[in-house]
């Protein structure tokens, strides 16, 4: 579960919509079509190509004026 805890940082969900997820259940919020996209498209790399998302990711969010994060 250390790995999902790490991942829902990364992707800055709440920890137990991530883990409700993996355990096969829906969500507690409402996904987006895009979103849902994107999780079936991760959930199908490679831990290392799924890093690489997350930093392409938290690289574009970072341009975006107002959404400066810090990790």
């Amino acid at each position: 579960m250390g790995e999902l805890r790490a991942l829902a940082l990364g992707l800055g969900v709440p920890e137990d919509n991530l883990i409700a997820v993996a355990q096969g259940k829906l969500p507690t919020i409402d996904a987006t079509k895009s979103e849902a996209r994107l999780l079936s498209c991760f959930r199908r790399l490679a831990a290392d190509r799924q890093e690489d998302v997350l930093v392409m990711l938290d690289a574009l969010a970072k341009r975006i004026p107002g959404n400066q994060t810090s990790r």
